[in-house]
This record gives structure tokens, sequence and C-alpha cells, in this order.
């Protein structure tokens, strides 16, 4: 099936897809600049450091390690690991859908294949028909949605909340309430 027509078929999936797809990063820099407002890190080493780093989970392990340096003083260190652990679910979120390909299942479901678990299939392979396949929902997708922006969230207070404790300019930001991780979209 084409593209256009796929999407056609399923455009308010594709839509929120799209957006976790294309957000992570978002959140990956939310981090690195909450490290710049409480850390001994400029804008420019931080950057650099973090994203010339190939792998989102490489990635989140320097900015988990480096992170520490700013957060642990302020008795943070517990919450900057929460916010961490946030984007690492986010970051499960997105691969599930980076490296798939999509399909209508000639019906009301929105299908998907992720290529790395055909990939890591030891039988040798014919054609996809071994390819798991997996259906998405539309409230499972806005849930997903919901955890990326709980995380945002999350780290907006996270930083307000350090630059009190450094008597910073800040705003008063409450705290988001625990959020429950999102079901995968699994077969």
């Amino acid at each position: 099936m084409a593209i256009r027509t796929l999407h056609n078929s399923f455009p308010k999936e594709g839509e929120i897809i799209g957006r976790l797809l294309t957000e992570y990063t978002n959140l990956e820099l939310q981090a690195v600049l909450n490290m710049v407002a409480v850390g001994p890190y400029s804008f420019d080493e931080i950057i650099k450091k973090i994203f010339q780093r190939m792998g989102e989970s490489k990635r989140l392990k320097e900015i988990r390690k480096m992170g520490q340096q700013g957060y642990t003083p302020l008795l943070l260190t517990a919450e900057f690991d929460e916010a961490i652990d946030n984007i690492d679910y986010c970051r499960e979120i997105r691969n599930q859908y980076a490296h798939s390909v999509f399909w209508d299942d000639w019906g009301d479901t929105y299908g998907f294949g992720n290529m790395e678990d055909i990939a890591q299939q030891t039988a040798k392979l014919k054609d996809f028909s071994t390819l798991p396949r997996n259906s998405i929902d539309l409230a499972t997708l806005h849930l997903q949605e919901t955890y990326f922006e709980y995380t945002d969230l999350y780290f907006i207070w996270l930083v307000h909340d350090a630059q009190k404790r450094l008597n910073k300019p800040h705003l008063n930001r409450a705290k988001p309430p625990k959020l429950t991780k999102p079901p995968l979209c699994k077969p």
C-alpha cells in the first residue's frame, strides 16, 4: 500500500506517531538544558559532548552521569534520576516506531513491525511473514503522547526547583503527579 494511502486511512495515528518520533530529541535537549542551568557546564560544552555521541542509550547514560554533578549538591539526585528514567521510557516508546514498517490490516487496525525484530531472528529469512506484527490503537497512542508531555513537564518542574534551591530566578511550578508508564504496542 502506498504511504500516502496508508496514512490517509489512519491520519490520527500517523500524526501522533510522527510527533513521538520528532519530539523525542526535544526531551533529550530538555535534559541537557537542565544540566546547563544547574551544573558546571557551558552550553557549548554540554551540547557538543552529548550530541556528538551516537545512540540514545549512550547519550542518556552520559546525561545521567554528568547531571549528577549539578543535582546531587541540591539533594535532587533521585528526582533527576527519575526524570532520566522517564526519558528512557520515552525512548522505548519512540524506538518501537522508529525502525518499523506500517500497514493497514484491511480493517480497523493500523499495524506495524519492527525491522530490528526480524533481523534478530536466527532462522533464514525468506520474506516478511515472520515479522512480529503489532497493532496500534489510538487510545494507547494518546497515553504514550501524554507520557511524553508528562516527562517534559517533570523536567520543567525540576529545573525550576533546582533554580529555587540555587537562589536564582525561577517560576513556582508544582511537581506533576506521577504518571503510570503507558503500554508499548507489542504483539
